[in-house]
């Protein structure tokens, strides 16, 4: 999700300064809307996506909705908030689990709320994504050089063992996620929650 906030902040950034350097009129001074971002919690998060998120609030100027429970639950929250919603930004990849056979933009399942889902880095691979956060500076969550390389909550996400590091240099007893050479163990880390998200 870090990857798609970067580049729609980018994106409007750049529509922002163009569409300010093409008007004339005292609107061209505004500010562009904040972009509204759906944060669905964890009902046992770590305090440091609690941290990253809001400092994320910050950097990119956004408007954000924190709701918890299933994706199904909060995707019908959020329409019924706001009906005019016809489609969502998603930060899914591929290898996320039931993403393998998405397109780019498809509706959601028939059981579902109905919104055009629009997954613009679905084909972006583990590296793909590291090599973005690494090469342009990106801030990231302070788990993930912690040996954590799945985020979900505290009672189902344990450090990644594929970064278990038995070196007494290392300040952790894991490699920082940006190591895991093989992107197909990324979920290693994660155990099965009792509730459906």
């Amino acid at each position: 999700c870090t990857v798609l906030m970067h580049l729609l902040s980018i994106v409007r950034h750049r529509q922002f300064n163009q569409q300010q350097s093409a008007a004339s009129s005292p609107l061209a001074s505004e500010t562009c809307e904040p972009i509204v971002a759906l944060y669905i919690r964890e009902c046992d998060p770590f305090q440091q996506v609690e941290d990253f998120i809001q400092e994320s609030v910050e950097r990119y100027g956004l408007s954000l909705l924190t709701v918890e429970g299933s994706y199904k639950d909060a995707l019908a929250w959020l329409i019924k908030t706001d009906p005019s919603i016809k489609g969502v930004l998603m930060g899914t990849r591929r290898t996320d689990p039931h993403a393998s056979d998405l397109v780019p933009f498809v509706m959601t399942d028939g059981d579902w709320p109905q919104v055009m889902r629009v997954n613009p880095i679905l084909d972006f691979t583990y590296s793909d994504i590291w090599r973005f956060l690494r090469d342009l500076n990106v801030p990231y969550c302070s788990l993930y050089d912690e040996g954590y390389t799945s985020l979900g909550g505290r009672s189902t996400t344990v450090p990644n063992p594929a970064l278990h590091s038995t070196s007494s240099s290392s300040s952790s007893s894991h490699l920082p996620a940006y190591l895991l050479s093989d992107g197909d163990r990324e979920r290693d880390g994660r155990m099965k929650s009792k509730t459906p998200r």
